[in-house]
């Protein structure tokens, strides 16, 4: 006998505006535009969709996995846009869990419907993605089920590339998916992961390398630091360093010999060097530039990139990095803010911009416009860590890992999938520093 019973889920947050939703009365304003596109499906699909749980049963028949009678729960779920712009159901997502002797086992069947309106927005390989990720980290899950059309393959990212394919017919396909090796790959281009900061910095590289980052830039702000983040990079493999004084401490005594002692194999940048003239109690202006230009110049001499720190000086940090002598110099700007009129100036040069958990909360339309207009060659990722955490770990410490929460804010940007996205990062962060 098969029982089918709906399990009803709290909030769980992707991002300021996109939400997964337990289906209760909060989800009754979606009503009408949900009825709208199943409505889409059903006069399109026909039958196909009234039968999908025959399908999965004839399925596991099949590969053997349904030797004895079990019971199954039928989970469905919805993902909402909460945005300003968009109040839609994006995509509701309807799996099959398969239950033995009262203990859940790890597997899924699943059935994805995306919204048209979204998938053709490109956020289709977005949802997708957050589905599996609430499958792994929230529910636990280790294998799914998936099915999806031959028309639709190429644009699963996720999907098409698993080689543990059963086809059913010639139009469909069901794959056997692993959710822990649904990955891509994260880099990390500014972390702090300093003693100043963590307890074990050590455990704590091994652990966001457990994570999926590949590799990781730990960037030093005063010589303290600079020693330490050396010390780090030799003893970690895909760990490099990024030496320079903060704008912030820079004063008429700084020693920059110091700082070129440090400049070794895994040296990969200066930084994090610029000017802040935020706050009246900083360092003068005139000694934050003294400082800036004195490690351009070391820059310029081990041909290194320069990571910038840039706050309330967009217009004098434009005057020094356009002149003739610094021309050839490559810089990053660290979690970039700027508007879009400074991005464009910036982007003459030979500058990229990397972003931090600041652009997944919704509020952040200014830097939402600032990274559709870039492109896609021109952007990094990083962290911060362990300042500047996400929207989905507000108000706690942030982590080299939860960058793929920024992965996957641009993705939504720009209308792309995070597979993409993450894979053109990976590629410019090589560029960028020479790897």
């Amino acid at each position: 006998m098969i029982l089918f019973f709906r399990v009803f889920f709290k909030k769980f947050s992707i991002g300021d505006n996109m939400t997964f939703l337990k289906l209760t009365r909060a989800s009754l304003k979606y009503k009408n535009k949900y009825i709208s596109f199943i409505n889409h499906f059903e006069n399109n699909l026909k039958d196909e969709l009234k039968d999908d749980f025959e399908k999965l049963i004839k399925l596991k028949k099949q590969t053997n996995h349904l030797k004895d009678k079990k019971t199954f729960s039928k989970i469905q779920m919805w993902l909402v846009d909460q945005g300003q712009t968009y109040q839609e159901v994006i995509g509701v997502f309807k799996f099959y869990t398969k239950i033995n002797d009262d203990k859940k086992e790890q597997k899924a069947y699943v059935n994805f419907l995306i919204n048209p309106l979204y998938k053709n927005r490109g956020l289709e390989q977005l949802g997708l993605d957050m589905f599996f990720e609430f499958l792994q980290n929230k529910i636990a899950f280790e294998n799914v089920y998936f099915k999806v059309e031959k028309d639709d393959l190429e644009s699963h990212e996720i999907i098409k590339d698993f080689k543990h394919k059963l086809e059913i017919k010639d139009s469909t396909y069901y794959y056997l998916i692993n959710i822990f090796d649904i990955h891509y790959p994260l880099v990390d281009s500014h972390s702090h992961i300093t003693s100043k900061y963590y307890k074990n910095p050590q455990k704590e590289i091994e652990n966001i390398f457990k994570n999926q980052i590949k590799k990781v830039a730990l960037v030093g702000i005063d010589q303290k630091d600079n020693k330490e983040i050396l010390e780090l990079a030799k003893i970690n493999q895909n760990v490099y360093s990024i030496v320079g004084l903060h704008p912030t401490i820079a004063n008429e005594n700084q020693d920059y010999q110091e700082i070129e002692k440090l400049i070794e194999n895994k040296t990969i940048a200066i930084g994090e060097i610029g000017l802040d003239f935020y706050r009246k109690k900083y360092p003068s202006q005139e000694n934050q530039i003294r400082s800036f230009t004195s490690q351009l110049d070391l820059a310029l001499k081990y041909n290194l990139p320069v990571v910038l720190h840039v706050r309330d000086a967009h217009d004098k940090i434009y005057e020094i990095i356009s002149d003739k002598k610094y021309s050839s110099l490559t810089y990053i700007f660290h979690s970039h803010s700027g508007y879009i009129e400074w991005t464009r100036k910036f982007l003459s040069l030979n500058s990229y911009f990397s972003f931090s958990g600041v652009i997944t909360f919704f509020e952040n339309q200014l830097i939402h416009r600032v990274i559709k207009y870039l492109p896609l060659e021109r952007i990094l990722v990083e962290s911060d860590s362990p300042y500047l955490t996400p929207s989905q770990y507000k108000n706690k410490k942030n982590h080299s890992h939860y960058v793929k929460y920024v992965i996957q804010a641009i993705a939504a940007i720009k209308q792309s999938s995070p597979q993409k996205i993450a894979k053109i990062v990976l590629d410019n962060f090589n560029r960028t520093f020479k790897l």
